[in-house]
């Protein structure tokens, strides 16, 4: 998860970005992106480099959910529940 916040820290508008910063909803799209980049997505031949990692890290993203739901508002850690539940495949799992 360190390689995912460091490779989060490179986007532009998240210099300073920490786990709990990025487990939101309005961050979602961020995260997506962050993990193709870390996982090698190609968008010319739309397949990672290291499919696996894409894997390992939404099932890891989705436990920190879990952490993050305990100290949060409920409504912004069920919807970010909700985005990677519905979205997270289609963003990420359906190239691997």
């Amino acid at each position: 998860m360190a390689r995912f916040v460091i490779q989060m820290c490179q986007q532009d508008d998240l210099r300073n970005i920490t786990f709990t910063k990025c487990i939101t909803p309005e961050r979602f799209k961020h995260c997506t992106t962050g993990v193709k980049a870390l996982a090698g997505f190609n968008e010319q031949t739309m397949r990672y480099s290291t499919p696996s990692l894409s894997l390992k890290t939404g099932h890891a993203l989705q436990k920190l959910d879990i952490k993050v739901k305990r100290n949060a508002t409920e409504n912004t850690a069920e919807y970010f529940s909700q985005l990677c539940a519905m979205e997270f495949g289609d963003e990420i799992a359906v190239y691997v």
